[in-house]
């Protein structure tokens, strides 16, 4: 037999497979049976997911949302739009009139003076 294996090589194995007995339980059936035994471990494991998802979910949905924030800014915008083109027409109202000042009040002008 030595002379067909090249050098180095070994003979191969044979398992014997009714040796190895019955087939192990399947992975759900050895969870399954896990789960029986440690019934505590599962539902305090049920119970804090279930209380952290709740959790962020309340987070998720009482803070600000990026739509009416992005409201918020627009509207500010277009007031400090309004607010900024109001006051270039009143100044070029009372650059119009002599005899208005910006703030509204009344002056007149003396000649000679």
């Amino acid at each position: 037999m030595s002379d067909s294996l090249a050098a180095g090589a070994t003979a191969p194995s044979v398992i014997d497979v009714s040796t190895l007995g019955t087939p192990s339980a399947s992975l759900w059936s050895r969870f399954t049976s896990w789960a029986a035994e440690h019934k505590t471990v599962v539902y305090t494991i049920a119970g804090v997911t279930l209380i952290v998802t709740s959790a962020g979910v309340v987070y998720y949905l009482s803070g600000p949302s990026a739509s009416s924030s992005h409201e918020k800014a627009s509207s500010e915008k277009r007031k400090s739009k309004k607010s900024s083109k109001k006051a270039k027409r009143d100044v070029e109202k009372a650059v119009s009139d002599d005899t208005t000042a910006v703030d509204g009040n009344n002056f007149s002008y003396k000649d000679g003076e």
